[in-house]
């Protein structure tokens, strides 16, 4: 049994404009085709293409991959641009070695996206969608069926954003699948052959008519109505994303699978608990993503899986990214497995950045963390899974130190060239209090922080020397950090990043100063150095 394909069409965050799938991504690598032959050996294969016209194709029974077709692609994801030339499977009559097949089937391919202007012409069909796995996303072209449909569907979900499209017979001939019209000029939808069972809907004006299962496919839409009398079940490695509003004037159920509204989504697994997973193939963003208990995504085709708020996994979950990228700018909660993803830290459980966030609201409370920006949804930016810099690093043993007031009311000097504007006090500070030298005469340094520097910096504020004769030592600052109790075990010490700078500044506010009872929190307290900064910093 081949491997079941899904495909999942979304908003291009480039382009921030709407949900409906309109090109492939933008690190594609073209290829230039001028024959049958060539065009072929670009598109039969399963490892994906995409492939530009630079002269009019012509198959004919002595150049195609057999009469009734012109090439079959391959089980990966495609893209066709016509360039403004014409691909053509030629029509003549003459009994058994007729010419008169499609120019394209899409075979067992995930995706096949063509882009206009130019021709597709067929001796039947202009072009033809068959995997009831795969979606094909017209963005532009004339399609014409000589003896048949400018476009024929048996299977999965066919997105018309534009282009003109016709036949002898109609322009879409709708067999089963489902086919959504964004744009473009049609002459007809004509649905056939209803033989259970059946997938098929129509998706027109945001209005959904049919009875459809979405299994191993996903429909996108912005807005979308299920009409009166019209049903729609999304069950293992399916899904349903509606950017804005959803009315379900029919049947709705969710019983597996992806589901977003609103931008707020969530995986089930299937009813019979299986890791079916949801594979995205386009850049998308979501506000919220939550992936169930046993439930699994899969990120492919290099697309960037955006979650600017809440993201959240079970245990025993899944998240496969290694052909793609998982983006995540709002809190996190895995508690899954997950493969491809720094930020997830595969193989040992995860990171809880839930709680590393938790820990810079606190800090940020304080006035000792800040952030670096605004996220879409409002909430502050810590960048947790960045690894920190020399300069971020410093600036937080000022904080600490509870001099960061005093920093930005001098003019303090310092002779490196390579100080970010918002950090130019701090170092000025730093430098002519003896708290760094650079790591050169004229250049402070813009490498990382190694979690040997914070600590030494965070022990120092606490009242502890790596001088000669003092405490510890900065190369194992680790043991006299863990006595102190200001190094936890949810620390990473070989993949040091934000996240783990503030959870050990948070560690540090409840330690006691070398040879005291006072905490570093009361000291900053007592000292009125936690008052929120009025500073922009990171």
């Amino acid at each position: 049994m081949r491997k079941m394909k899904l495909f999942t069409v979304v908003l291009c965050i480039a382009m921030l404009m709407t949900l409906i799938p309109s090109t492939v991504l933008a690190s594609d690598t073209i290829t230039d085709v001028a024959t049958a032959a060539e065009i072929r050996a670009a598109l039969e294969n399963d490892a994906g293409a995409h492939v530009r016209l630079t002269k009019d194709i012509t198959f004919t029974t002595s150049n195609a991959a057999d009469p009734d077709v012109g090439v079959y692609l391959g089980e990966g994801c495609y893209t066709i641009d016509l360039n403004g030339k014409t691909l053509k499977y030629s029509y003549r009559t003459g009994g058994e070695f007729s010419d008169n097949g499609s120019p394209v089937v899409t075979g067992q391919a995930q995706l096949l996206v063509i882009n206009g202007p130019g021709t597709m012409i067929g001796g039947t069909h202009g072009l033809e969608q068959v995997d009831q796995f795969g979606t094909l996303v017209v963005n532009g072209g004339t399609f014409k069926g000589v003896m048949g449909y400018g476009v024929r569907v048996t299977g999965g979900i066919v997105y018309i954003n534009g282009g003109t499209i016709s036949g002898n017979f109609g322009g879409i001939e709708h067999e089963d699948g489902i086919v959504v019209l964004n744009g473009g000029d049609i002459k007809s939808v004509r649905q056939t052959n209803l033989m259970p069972p059946q997938k098929r809907g129509l998706v027109r004006d945001g209005v959904f008519t049919g009875k459809t299962v979405l299994e191993d496919v996903v429909l996108s839409a912005d807005n979308l109505t299920i009409a009166k009398g019209s049903s729609m079940r999304v069950i293992r490695g399916g899904g349903l994303i509606v950017k804005n509003s959803f009315v379900n004037n029919g049947t709705f159920a969710w019983e597996g699978g992806l589901q977003c509204i609103g931008g707020n989504a969530a995986i089930k697994p299937d009813a019979q608990g299986n890791h079916t997973p949801v594979n995205i193939l386009f850049d998308m963003s979501f506000t919220s993503l939550e992936i169930q208990e046993r439930a699994a995504l899969n990120i492919l085709n290099g697309a960037t899986v955006t979650v600017t708020g809440a993201f959240f996994t079970a245990s025993n979950s899944s998240v496969d990214a290694r052909d793609g990228t998982l983006r995540l700018l709002g809190s996190i909660d895995h508690r899954g497995h997950a493969e491809g993803v720094p930020e997830l830290d595969a193989g040992s459980g995860g990171r809880d950045y839930d709680q590393s966030n938790r820990a810079a609201m606190r800090l940020k409370s304080l006035g000792l963390f800040q952030g670096v920006g605004t996220n879409p949804d409002g909430s502050t930016n810590f960048d947790l899974t960045r690894v920190p810099s020399r300069t971020e690093a410093l600036v937080m043993l000022i904080r600490l130190l509870g001099k960061e007031a005093e920093a930005n009311s001098g003019s303090w000097k310092h002779p490196f060239t390579d100080v970010p504007a918002w950090a130019q006090e701090e170092v000025g500070y730093a430098y002519e209090k003896g708290l760094t030298k650079g790591s050169s005469p004229t250049e402070f340094g813009t490498g990382p922080a190694s979690v040997q520097m914070y600590l030494t910096f965070v022990l120092r504020a606490l009242g502890y020397s790596d001088a000669a004769g003092g405490q510890f030592t900065w190369d194992k600052s680790e043991e006299l950090a863990r006595r102190v109790g200001i190094l936890t075990d949810d620390v990473h010490l070989d993949d040091f990043r934000r996240a783990d700078m503030v959870l050990i500044s948070e560690a540090a506010l409840s330690a006691r100063l070398k040879d005291s009872d006072m905490t570093l929190l009361e000291k900053l307290t007592s000292e009125g150095a936690t008052a929120p900064s009025e500073q922009s910093v990171r």
